[in-house]
């Protein structure tokens, strides 16, 4: 069941050039939150109507971390925003992913802002993981996978980092051969996971 209520910024920072992090204080959210669901933002700026969809990268006992790039007014004024100040926010929202009872060999499948919801999927699968990340540019949160145990292969579309290419080449390229496949990402990606 959704909420609607006030949430307390515990902090905000750019993990990398554009990218930001956002740890809310929202217990009754938290508490209700799977793996793969989303919460709204909504602006204080009378001008824009509409709630911002956030992916939820991290779901803690009382807490809900969000990733997300500064793309336009409402971005842009979300990460002007500093701890102890509060937020208008809903959730949790959409279905999420339904996780295996049993411990199955999970490979994780992500390109760009799709890649932040994983990381609560991969906190939460048990058995072996395999993470494949597709990043235009500079990676960012490859280090949290490997915190939780998970095999990281990178693909970076200017070869910056890892493969050079995207992520289905990589994955591709790579023995790995798995039980299960979670994905999140663009579409065209997530067509070629289903081929």
């Amino acid at each position: 069941m959704s909420t609607y209520g006030i949430a307390t910024i515990c902090n905000n920072m750019e993990i990398v050039s554009g990218i930001w992090q956002m740890e809310l204080y929202a217990p009754r959210i938290a508490a209700e939150a799977i793996p793969g669901q989303f919460i709204n933002l909504y602006s204080d700026d009378n001008t824009l109507l509409l709630p911002r969809p956030m992916s939820l990268s991290a779901i803690l006992s009382d807490r809900l971390q969000i990733i997300y790039r500064i793309v336009g007014k409402g971005t842009k004024q979300f990460s002007a925003l500093h701890r102890g100040e509060q937020i208008k926010i809903m959730g949790p929202l959409g279905n999420g992913f339904m996780l295996p009872d049993v411990q199955k060999h999970s490979i994780v499948i992500g390109g760009g802002l799709g890649i932040p919801p994983l990381l609560e999927l991969v906190r939460q699968l048990k058995g072996k993981t395999d993470a494949f990340l597709g990043f235009s540019q500079k990676p960012f949160l490859t280090e949290n996978f490997e915190q939780l145990g998970a095999s990281v292969y990178v693909a970076t579309q200017d070869g910056c980092n890892g493969y050079r290419g995207n992520v289905m080449e990589l994955l591709e390229n790579t023995a790995s051969d798995g039980d299960i496949i979670f994905a999140c990402g663009p579409r065209p990606m997530l067509r070629s996971v289903s081929e």
